[in-house]
Parts: structure tokens; C-alpha cells; sequence
């Protein structure tokens, strides 16, 4: 049995770690000692009481009395103090204790308003690793926009554009749906990578458990098992087929692998990091086919490698880029 001491402790320690997951970007460090402290089933009971409390308090954060009293709450030094109260009213289940958990969450993080919808994105060249408050995690690749509603009976996310890899925590009741454009992607209890690129069709990579795949305004009608890929084109969701999971998540290392790659192909992946793009000036160079691992945010490197490989001479071009001849 867990004593009240100990419940109090977890309790805090929840508050504290809700805070820091929404208040910024975690190290892989970070979060893997929050999965190591969540793993014990007094700490993730805290955590799921702490994170029901907040959602169910959401909704003050637009009170303007509120807003005026967490202003001046920041004013003082005591947020620790705040949150010592926050672990004794908890228990309650009390407005106050809504309250608390509002002015906590705030003095610790600066947020009185938690939108409905709230978008994460990267810049150039960028990664994030954004953990999310089910247990779920969104590695986000370079250049890429997603936008996130986790409501109480549904996860909704929408891939804007760029790419990202989802590890999704299981629960039954809440679906973790991705939206691309018109394409609709159900993960069941999953790891999957979704590429949106903006001149492209949008693919789907499962590395592991199973996904259901479907569109707008239809129901899911295809599952996919782990291993396979399927891409979305104007005629719905083509038949999965066999895909090296190797190639398809070395973006994540901060490397990018290719086997047997149109040069055209591998030329776009390289041009998502790159401050200064190159450009293939002649089409019988764009189905050379590339094999190797290359750093994704070394464009001369790459650049180096194609021309010593494949005798291909770049040229530099008036905006910075270089061009393959």
C-alpha cells in the first residue's frame, strides 16, 4: 500500500514533469527518465490524475481574474510553495484544486491557456523530439509542420508538411489518428513515419504493430502490418508493399541512407536540409541510381561523393546552389 507521504511525493514530482514536457523540448535524456519514472504505477497513476486535472481546468485559463492572478503570482517567488498546496488539494477534486493546478502549471511554464490546437514545427536543417501528454512521441524531421488536438475521446493529428515518426502509446479509447491532406492514418498501438512532401505523395512507412489506412469522409477499409509501406495518390492508398525500415528512419540518426536511389530522389532529401540546394541541370543524370549513408545537413559533402562516384561536375549557380552536369 502507498502511503499518503509517498503519494504526495509522486503527485508533486507529476506536476513538476507535466510542466517540463509542455514547456518545452526534451532531451533524449530527459525523456527517457521521465518513461523510467512513469514505468512505476504510482507514478503513472499521479501523472494521469495530474494531466485529467489540468484538461478538465483548461477552460479557467480564459477567466480574466485568473489570468490577473497568475500575473501576479509570477511576481513572487513562490511557485514552490504553490505547488505544496496543489498536493494537498488535489486529492479534492475541487475548483480550488483546478485552481492550483492552472496557477502551478503557469508559474512553472508561462501558459494560462491551453489552445485546443496546438502546432509544433521546424525549421530547416532543424529536428524536435516533442513528447506528448499521453505517452506518446513526435520525432519531427526537418522543415515539417504538425498540429495536434488530444481530445477525450480522440487523438487528432494533422501533418502539415515535412515528415515525422510517431510512437504512439496505446489507449483503446482514444484513437490516434494522423490526417495528410486527404488521407486518413489509424495507428494501432504503433511506430510508424509519415513523409508529406509538398510537391510529392504522401507515403507511410509502419516499422512497428499495425496501422489502418483510409481517407476523408470514409471509414478506415485497409490494415497494414509492420515491415510494409503504402503511398496516397489521387486513386486512394496503394497495396503496402515490403520496405527497408533502415532507410526509412535514418533520418532520425541525423543521416540519410540510400540504396539503389534515383539521384533525383536523393538530391530533394538532401535539399530538405540544406541552406544552399543543389539542382540537377540535365534529366539524364536524375534516374542515376545512389547508394550510401550521408550526413543530412552536409550538402558539399554529398555533393563531393555524386561527382567523385559518378564523374558529375557541379557547378556553382547565381543563387549559392550547385548545379550537376
Amino acid at each position: 500500500m502507498v502511503s499518503d507521504k509517498e503519494s504526495k511525493r509522486a503527485l508533486r514530482e507529476a506536476a513538476e514533469w507535466h510542466a517540463r514536457l509542455n514547456a518545452r523540448d526534451l532531451s533524449q535524456e530527459e525523456l527517457q527518465a521521465f518513461f523510467a519514472w512513469r514505468r512505476l504505477p504510482t507514478h503513472s497513476r499521479a501523472y494521469e490524475e495530474v494531466d485529467k486535472l489540468w484538461s478538465s481546468s483548461a477552460a479557467l485559463g480564459a477567466n480574466r481574474n485568473i489570468a490577473q492572478a497568475v500575473h501576479t503570482a509570477l511576481a513572487r517567488p513562490r511557485w514552490r510553495r504553490n505547488l505544496m498546496v496543489f498536493e494537498d488539494l488535489v486529492h479534492r477534486h475541487s475548483v480550488a484544486a483546478s485552481l492550483i493546478l492552472v496557477l502551478s502549471s503557469a508559474l512553472i511554464f508561462g501558459v494560462v491557456q491551453r489552445p485546443a490546437f496546438v502546432t509544433y514545427e521546424t525549421a530547416r536543417g532543424e529536428q524536435r523530439i516533442i513528447p506528448l501528454a499521453d505517452g506518446s512521441i513526435i520525432h519531427l524531421d526537418t522543415a515539417t509542420r504538425v498540429k495536434v488536438r488530444l481530445a477525450a475521446s480522440s487523438r487528432q493529428i494533422e501533418l502539415i508538411e515535412g515528415r515525422a515518426l510517431f510512437t504512439v502509446a496505446h489507449d483503446a479509447n482514444r484513437p490516434f489518428i494522423v490526417h495528410v491532406g486527404s488521407a486518413d492514418i489509424e495507428a494501432i498501438g504503433t511506430r510508424f513515419d509519415v513523409d508529406a512532401p509538398l510537391d510529392g505523395a504522401p507515403e507511410v512507412v509502419l516499422v512497428q504493430g499495425r496501422l489502418a489506412l483510409g481517407q476523408k469522409h470514409e471509414d478506415m477499409h485497409s490494415l497494414m502490418d509492420a515491415g510494409y509501406a503504402a503511398r496516397f495518390d489521387p486513386d486512394g492508398w496503394s497495396a503496402p508493399h515490403k520496405a527497408d525500415m533502415d532507410i526509412a528512419t535514418s533520418w532520425t540518426t541525423g543521416r540519410l541512407r540510400f540504396q539503389a536511389t534515383p539521384l533525383a530522389v536523393a538530391v530533394a532529401q538532401i535539399n530538405r536540409y540544406a541552406e544552399q540546394p543543389l539542382a540537377l541541370s540535365t534529366p539524364q543524370n536524375a534516374n542515376i541510381l545512389v547508394s550510401g549513408t550521408f550526413d543530412a545537413r552536409d550538402t558539399r559533402g554529398f555533393a563531393d561523393a555524386v561527382q567523385a562516384l559518378y564523374g558529375l561536375r557541379l557547378t556553382p549557380q547565381p543563387d549559392g546552389s550547385a548545379s550537376s552536369r
